[in-house]
């Protein structure tokens, strides 16, 4: 991605192969340096549980709710208007 974001710039603005490896690597190394591991697992688990439940909450308040409407819809046809079928397609039983 970095030598095609070089290939887009002027001429005049673009930089060697030479210093784009460069960069790469500085960019490289940067992530690896950045990068926390847990070293345990249970003990960060219970640290950061009130998040976890917070964050679940959130995703299933905003969780869109499915149409019922568009699951039970059939479309008419100009002729077919007394012969009318309702297709029910529901998981529950």
């Amino acid at each position: 991605m970095i030598y095609n974001a070089n290939l887009d710039k002027s001429e005049g603005n673009r930089k060697g192969l030479a210093e784009l490896r460069i960069e790469l690597r500085k960019w490289e190394e940067d992530r690896k340096v950045s990068k926390k591991v847990v070293e345990d697992v249970v003990a960060h688990e219970t640290a950061y549980r009130a998040d976890f439940k917070r964050l679940v909450e959130e995703a299933r308040r905003t969780r869109p709710t499915p149409a019922t409407d568009s699951l039970s819809y059939v479309p008419q046809g100009p002729q077919d208007n007394h012969n009318q079928a309702t297709v029910d397609d529901s998981e529950e039983d």
